[in-house]
């Protein structure tokens, strides 16, 4: 009969229009049931879960003399969930009933350091977070302090008689309450918000302490309340890395929980303390991997060095790692802790320090287990063993910017030359178009040669000569050019005058067929304009190359100004 009442109950907690029906005769039912039996705290529980705002607004009164009814019996873990159930869903109530909720916090953790169960130190540890948070983390400081200096807490301050009522024996149960409380602050921290603070550096006092005193099973609550704090504070831990980096050093002991701070704490920043941590590691990696039992989180925390702080290592511990991982890389291809620090050896920059890309090559190549480890390593190998290739210019690309650069080197020497064209004496209106020669100039009888070279115009003198002087002059074009010869004897003073600025100005703007075109002309036009004068005018074929110049020409170009 009370089976199927039960049976009836879960069913309408499961319809909420049945719920919403028969809301206060549940909770009476409920209540009832929990005086005779705890499953009935847990189908309280149940409904408080189940019912929305406006049915817990109805049913707010009932749930807080349940609580305080709660107050008054023994503890149990249907009791706690109800508790539990009260705070997530009344938080609004929670000031309301302070006084009653420390007294179920105290006699919780009673509960929970007896039962040493570690389900039920997460619960407690949850009820004790969504109550107090750190709001009363110095009562707790308080307390530890006083268990480990066997001290009897006086109760003078009103707020500190609301954790002050703890009865585990405190001899027998010393080790387990610790853990309790760390885990308990554990919790805490995790739901704590930005603003709220901590006192690291006494909790860190305490964690030395305990330490001590608690047994090798126990320590793991501690390692894990720092890896929390490391995760929770971020940059903030700096502050205390020193305290930190020591306690590390100073209670080693090889377990998931201390491999795992060490991971966080090397995450957290450089620190010298590291190295003397890396060679401790190396001990532990003298004995196979495959066979230890927290093989995968140790490789883990001497991989996060290994990539992270390669600086800061000895050069022959990390050497002498390497021989050890390669050598029972080679006897275990299927270990994965392995396989993990190989793959750290390979990411880790470190010049003095050999990459064994050869060894991780034939292992990986050779591995059957198609792990995340085994594409890992795959491709590290591929990326240290490819070949540098150098970025391949298109060439029209190439020849687009060679033509940049040209015509901007013809804006800066056209800008020059205009000083020197004042030197020149003007003729008829129809100029030679491209680069042309004087023979000689009015008042001084010295010759002057004009050359363009595609890019620049300049100006050369030569000393006057009794025999014919041969002038070499280039058009622009790597196989077109012009030869005059002149004579200082000519009584011809006529002279040819340098293309107009403006029109060479406006000859850049050209395209390269219509400047090779101008340049073709500027021949023709030089020949015309010199048929009356002393000088002769060779012109040569485009096929001749200037290996085929004399010395006398190829000299002509290198005539000092």
């Amino acid at each position: 009969m009370e089976q199927q009442r039960i049976r009836y109950m879960l069913d309408t907690l499961a319809d909420p229009i049945k719920l919403r029906k028969k809301l206060l005769p549940m909770v009476e039912e409920c209540g009832k049931l929990s005086g005779k039996d705890a499953f009935g705290w847990a189908l309280l529980a149940k409904l408080v879960y189940a019912c929305d705002q406006e049915m817990l607004r109805t049913i707010s009164s009932r749930i807080q003399k349940k609580l305080i009814a709660a107050a008054r019996q023994p503890v149990t873990v249907p009791l706690l969930h109800f508790v539990r159930s009260f705070l997530v869903r009344f938080q609004w109530l929670k000031s309301f009933n302070e006084q009653t909720l420390a007294y179920i916090c105290s006699r919780a953790v009673d509960f929970s350091v007896e039962s040493c169960s570690e389900s039920i130190t997460e619960l407690t540890s949850n009820i004790y977070a969504l109550w107090a948070g750190t709001k009363y983390d110095y009562i707790l400081i308080k307390t530890l302090k006083n268990m480990l200096s066997n001290v009897i807490a006086e109760e003078n301050d009103g707020n500190e008689k609301i954790l002050f009522r703890f009865e585990t024996a405190v001899q027998r149960h010393l080790p387990q309450f610790i853990s309790t409380v760390f885990n308990l602050h554990i919790e805490v921290m995790e739901r704590c918000l930005a603003d709220d603070k901590v006192a690291v550096n006494e909790w860190l006092d305490i964690a030395c302490k305990s330490a001590i005193v608690v047994k090798t099973e126990k320590i793991n609550s501690i390692f894990r309340w720092l890896r929390t704090f490391l995760l929770k504070a971020k940059s903030c831990a700096h502050l205390a890395a020193r305290r930190i980096s020591s306690f590390i050093s100073d209670f080693y002991h090889p377990s998931e929980a201390y491999y795992e701070t060490v991971k966080e704490y090397v995450q957290l920043g450089p620190d010298l303390s590291i190295n003397i941590l890396f060679k401790t590691f190396i001990r532990s990696a003298k004995y196979q991997l495959h066979s230890q039992e927290y093989g995968e989180i140790y490789a883990k925390a001497l991989g996060a060095m290994l990539e992270l702080r390669p600086y800061l290592l000895d050069v022959q511990d990390v050497i002498e790692l390497q021989r050890l991982v390669c050598q029972e890389a080679f006897e275990n291809r299927n270990c994965r802790p392995v396989l993990s620090l190989l793959n750290s050896l390979l990411a880790m920059n470190n010049e003095l320090v050999p990459s064994p890309i050869q060894i991780a090559q034939s292992i990986f190549s050779g591995s059957e287990d198609w792990c995340d480890e085994v594409r890992l390593g795959r491709a590290l190998c591929s990326s240290i063993s490819r070949p540098r290739i150098q970025m391949i210019v298109p060439q029209e690309d190439l020849l687009k910017k060679l033509s940049d650069i040209v015509m901007s080197d013809q804006h800066i020497h056209f800008a020059v030359s205009q000083n020197s064209s004042k030197l020149t004496l003007p003729v008829a209106k129809n100029t030679v178009s491209n680069e042309l020669v004087s023979d000689n100039l009015v008042e001084n009888h010295k010759n002057f040669g004009i050359e363009s070279a595609g890019s620049n115009v300049r100006k050369r003198s030569y000393p006057s000569a009794g025999k014919t002087t041969l002038k070499h002059v280039r058009i622009g074009s790597e196989y077109s050019e012009e030869m005059f010869s002149a004579n200082e004897s000519s009584r011809s003073l006529e002279t040819l005058e340098i293309t107009d600025e403006e029109q060479i100005s406006e000859k850049v703007r050209y395209s390269l067929v219509e400047q090779e075109e101008l340049r073709n002309t500027s021949v023709a036009d030089a020949t015309r304009a010199k048929l009356n004068s002393d000088s002769e005018i060779i012109i040569l074929d485009k096929n001749i190359s200037d290996g085929e110049l004399t010395i006398q020409q190829m000299m002509a170009d290198f005539v000092p100004d």
